[in-house]
Formats: C-alpha cells, sequence, structure tokens
C-alpha cells in the first residue's frame, strides 16, 4: 500500500512519532511518505491508498495551524471514501482533539479508520522567567 502522511510539529515530538510509522510501514514492504504540512500543500489524491494526519494535542485540542489546514482541503472528489488514520502527540490525554479532526475530516470524504496516539514530554514553559545564576556557584546537579 502507499500512504502519505502529512504532520505539524513545533518540537518535533510530531514528527518523530511520523518518523517512526514510517520506518514500520516502510519495513512491512509499504511505501509510506511524511510530508510536514507547514511548508507543503496537500496535493496528488491519485498515487495514494491511504492517508495519515499528526499533529500536537494543545490545550486538548488540535493546533489552529492543523485545523486551518483541514478546512483548507477541497472535498475528496471520489465516490469511494479514502482510508485515513490520526495521530495525535500528547502528553497524557487527548481530549476532543481525535472527535474534532474526524467530524472534520469525515465532511471531507475521508474515511477513518484508526486513530492513534503518540505520547511524548510536553514542552511548556514552567517559570514566567530565567533565574541568573552565578557563575562561582556550584551546580547542584554535577
Amino acid at each position: 500500500m502507499r500512504f502519505k502522511m502529512y504532520y505539524i510539529t513545533g518540537t518535533r515530538n510530531t514528527e518523530r512519532a511520523a518518523k517512526l510509522i514510517q520506518l514500520q510501514l516502510n519495513s512491512m514492504n509499504h511505501e509510506c511518505t511524511i510530508i510536514n504540512w507547514i511548508h507543503n500543500d496537500f496535493n496528488n489524491y491519485d498515487d495514494v491508498d491511504a492517508f495519515g494526519f499528526a499533529s500536537p494535542v494543545h490545550t486538548l485540542r488540535e493546533p489552529t495551524p492543523f485545523r486551518n489546514r483541514l478546512i483548507q482541503l477541497s472535498k475528496f472528489k471520489s465516490t469511494e471514501r479514502i482510508p485515513t488514520f490520526i495521530i495525535a502527540c500528547c502528553e497524557a490525554n487527548t481530549g476532543a482533539f481525535f472527535y474534532r479532526i474526524a467530524k472534520l475530516l469525515q465532511k471531507k470524504n475521508f474515511n477513518i479508520i484508526g486513530t492513534y496516539t503518540y505520547y511524548a514530554p510536553s514542552n511548556f514553559l514552567m517559570y514566567s522567567r530565567l533565574f541568573e545564576r552565578n557563575p562561582k556557584e556550584q551546580d547542584p546537579i554535577r
């Protein structure tokens, strides 16, 4: 089978998940291409058997750039609904992510065949300011 997986990433966790899935599919004699959706457009429906969409989860939802890209998709023109899987990259909880993405894709005539979660560390700023360290102090971690 030929797969195309479109992903959006901020911290590269989602890109890493997409590459792992690509390696697994390619090792099973499938052809999987991953595409950074920020830098490339969605095109060429004809040369693929299934699609994948991967995105981080931000506050239990999809990031705005990912949602905007999904809204801009034209409706799949074939009478057959193309098989599609969705990947969420999050720390613990996907919230409404899968429901919201599936709803948008189904309106575009995509057939959701699976949803998968890739757990990764969250990347958020914990402190409002960084503390300056005295260079003469000994680092307690070392």
